[in-house]
């Protein structure tokens, strides 16, 4: 395992033409559907056939799920975040985009201490 425990896969399955079950290193099980990420992306067209999605698997470091090596894979951090969006969850990826837009970050230092301290404080945005 190269990747923290969220963002490592540990098994896969198919579970219909284009859904997943994966379960990840740090316990958690979702189900995906990748139907509407494969319509959406061009490079992930030959998904859509059944032939082809039904060979998906696990690389040997639980980062990607792959059909094709080096051609046709999915990072795991991907997958994780269409689960648990389509769970209903917030995925990484919206909250990160909802920080870039709603908060600023402040860093502040004291050099004036015998350590200098350094942290950083996010602020709504006006």
């Amino acid at each position: 395992m190269i990747h923290d425990p969220q963002h490592t896969i540990v098994e896969t399955s198919v579970t219909g033409p284009n859904g997943l079950r994966l379960r990840f290193a740090d316990g958690e099980v979702f189900e995906v559907d990748l139907a509407a990420v494969i319509r959406t992306h061009p490079a992930l067209a030959a998904l859509s056939d059944p032939a082809v999605f039904a060979g998906a698997r696990v690389d040997a470091r639980g980062g990607y799920v792959v059909w094709v090596p080096d051609d046709l894979e999915i990072a795991a951090d991907n997958l994780r975040n269409i689960a648990v969006e389509q769970a209903g969850g917030i995925g990484h990826e919206r909250l990160l985009n909802w920080m870039a837009q709603h908060l600023s970050l402040i860093h502040i230092s004291e050099p004036t201490r015998p350590y200098s301290i350094s942290y950083a404080v996010f602020c709504l945005q006006k």
